[in-house]
């Protein structure tokens, strides 16, 4: 679906639109169409897929910024009152998880 011209010029108006997840649920195929330059009948067959696929990046990469954001606060924090802190990270069991040592490595 990425190399699709619709949908990269779609998914490039969301993001020059700064249009908001809900904004992209309500969008209408005669909206899209217009945006994308094409017919509606072009786009139909794959409409409410670009939509969702759209929708999925936005949330990944909303979550991924609140993401950043927990972390450099915990870096902060952990800087300002652990600064012989260490930290280490790694998957077991296909989970991923950090180890922290606030006084340094035993």
């Amino acid at each position: 679906m990425k190399q699709r011209p619709e949908y990269i010029v779609l998914r490039q108006a969301v993001i020059d639109n700064s249009y908001t997840i809900q904004q992209v649920r309500n969008a209408s195929i005669t909206q899209a169409a217009s945006i994308a330059g094409v017919s509606e009948d072009a786009l139909a067959p794959y409409f409410e897929n670009v939509k969702t696929k759209i929708i999925r990046e936005m949330e990944s990469t909303a979550i991924t910024a609140k993401i950043s954001s927990v972390k450099a606060g915990v870096k902060t924090w952990l800087d300002n009152n652990f600064p012989q802190h260490i930290e280490e990270s790694d998957e077991e069991g296909g989970k991923f998880f950090i180890t922290i040592w606030p006084e340094g490595k035993p």
